[in-house]
């Protein structure tokens, strides 16, 4: 169980701080402000599993950290061209391999195993974000053969699916999840949802200049 969970910690971590390898060509400001988003919603969503940083009712602790996460990106996005020039820069390619990090997702299956997540949730969680994961790295493949944008946005509207469906089975199996699988919808998968939200930037201004 132990090991298991360092094995998950440190895959975490590994996806968490990839992007910097973007970081020479996107700016001398990338990898400090890319560094300081992880620290700041690493820690908060650490804090909240340790249960360092509560508040009633647990919906809204979700909601501070999966939504908050994603508002404050949208807003930076829009608020500085800078910000906007950097993401815009990242390969389109990029952004779809990226997502292959969902497989972490099956660290759901794991749990269930050894009785620390819901079975329905760790099966249906647990085999989309493997799926979006295996799907993301064959469709940044294909795109080398081209209509990259149509299948970024098939694949941006797959992995934005099996995350509705995973919050939704999460409702209604009333999924309490403990360290470190909260880690997940605390902390990655809002990373994941402003990477598929970059997929829909690109396909909808290379539309609007067609």
């Amino acid at each position: 169980m132990f090991a298991a969970h360092v094995v998950f910690l440190v895959l975490a971590t590994v996806i968490a701080l990839t992007p910097l390898q973007l970081a020479r060509e996107r700016g001398k400001l990338f990898a400090p402000l890319w560094l300081a988003w992880i620290v700041i919603w690493g820690g908060l969503a650490s804090m909240t599993v340790f249960g360092l940083f509560t508040f009633p009712p647990p919906i809204l602790r979700l909601a501070a950290h999966f939504g908050g996460q994603v508002v404050v990106g949208i807003i930076l996005f829009l608020a500085f061209a800078s910000i906007r020039a950097a993401v815009r820069s990242i390969p389109l390619y990029w952004l779809v391999r990226w997502q292959q990090a969902r497989v972490i997702g099956g660290f759901f299956l794991i749990g269930a195993a050894m009785g620390e997540v819901p079975w329905l949730f760790a099966l249906i969680a647990g085999l989309g974000d493997i799926s979006v994961g295996i799907a993301a790295r064959f469709t940044a493949r294909a795109m080398e053969n081209g209509n990259a944008r149509r299948l970024a946005a098939r694949h941006m509207v797959m992995g934005m699916t099996d995350f509705t469906i995973a919050v939704g089975t999460a409702i209604i199996t009333q999924a309490n999840l403990g360290w470190p699988y909260l880690m997940i919808p605390l902390f990655l998968v809002p990373m994941a949802i402003l990477g598929h939200l970059a997929v829909l930037d690109r396909v909808l201004s290379h539309r609007g200049t067609a």
